[in-house]
Parts: structure tokens; sequence; C-alpha cells
């Protein structure tokens, strides 16, 4: 329903994560220190991701589910840190969906 181009079609509008590839998310979180993060450690994420052009993430937590019992999931997208994303100071959550999953609106660097 959204076109993936932009109107200029110079970038792409959509990123998104599927089991046979990884995102900006992981890439992101491969750079976090093991156990649950701080906002100390997220905070720099939440910059790079707006610094790329991200606005909004989607944490779908049927999805995650099925690739975690399924044993696809990536390692670095832990309940912890996707919690620490949700609870972060410069996270919004902007929906909620009825399966509990959310749209985060990332706010810009302060």
């Amino acid at each position: 329903h959204l076109p993936i181009r932009s109107d200029d079609r110079d970038v792409d509008r959509l990123a998104y994560t599927t089991v046979w590839t990884r995102g900006p998310l992981e890439h992101a979180f491969q750079t976090l220190p093991e156990g649950p993060p701080t906002d100390a450690d997220l905070d720099p994420i939440v910059t790079g991701l707006r610094d790329q052009g991200f606005t909004h993430v989607v944490v779908a937590p049927t999805m995650l589910e099925v690739w975690s019992r399924s044993g696809w999931i990536d390692p670095v997208l832990t309940p912890a840190r996707l919690a620490a994303l949700t609870a972060h100071p410069r996270t919004t959550i902007a929906h909620r969906f009825p399966d509990g999953g959310v749209l985060l609106a990332l706010e810009p660097p302060r």
C-alpha cells in the first residue's frame, strides 16, 4: 500500500528484515554489549537510524516469536534489547497493534 521508493525515486522509503536478510536494526544492535542495554547504549543507535533517514520502527512480536520458535531469529534481536528500545527516552509509541506490536517513532537528536 505504500510505495517503496521516495517521491524522487532516489531512496527506499521502507526497510524491512526477513529471516533471510538482516536490516538496519540488526546491524545497529550488533554494536551493543552483551546483556540488557542502557539508554546510553541505545542513544547512538537511535541517532544512527535517524541519520540514515529512519523515523519509525515496527516491532512485531508475533513474527519475532515465529522466527524464534523456528530458530531463524537473529540472536541480536533479544527481548531485552527490543524492550529497552521501546522504553528509550527518544522513542515514542505512535501506535499499538492488536498483537501487542508497536510502531515506534524515533525522535531526532536533541
